[in-house]
């Protein structure tokens, strides 16, 4: 069977996720990822961060990403959910690297709702991740 996108031997994936504030547009993210040794010595759960190209341990990381819709169906991408605007979006990582839609979210300042790693305490009705798979 043909991949996905058409091109030898590449699978594109995409996922869903609501993410924390007002996102608008569409665009890349193209930030080096890195494991974050003062987040694991905390609890002892692996966790990664953007990191400087060449930083010890950091790997090129990339990611489209791209609103979907707000909660009046259009693709401005404010709702809310609870005191919180969030903002559906779609999310291709271009590279397979842990934690990566996880962490450009984060460090694009939209965390995932409900990520309990990355994101801040969730509120009522945010006891799961808010990120799902589209298309593998």
């Amino acid at each position: 069977a043909a991949p996905a996108d058409g091109a030898p031997g590449r699978v594109r994936k995409t996922y869903v996720a609501r993410v924390r504030g007002a996102l608008r547009g569409a665009g890349d993210w193209d930030w080096s990822l890195a494991p974050d040794l003062e987040a694991k010595a905390v609890d002892n759960k692996p966790r990664y961060k953007v990191a400087a190209p060449g930083e010890p341990g950091a790997k090129a990381a990339s990611t489209g990403w791209e609103v979907v819709e707000s909660a009046g169906g259009a693709a401005t991408g404010e709702t809310a959910t609870g005191d919180a605007a969030t903002t559906l979006v779609r999310l291709s990582p271009r590279t397979g690297r842990s934690h990566q839609l996880r962490v450009h979210c984060l460090a694009a300042g939209h965390p995932i709702v409900g990520d309990p790693l990355y994101g801040p305490a969730p509120g009522p009705g945010e006891d799961r991740l808010c990120l799902h798979a589209e298309r593998l």
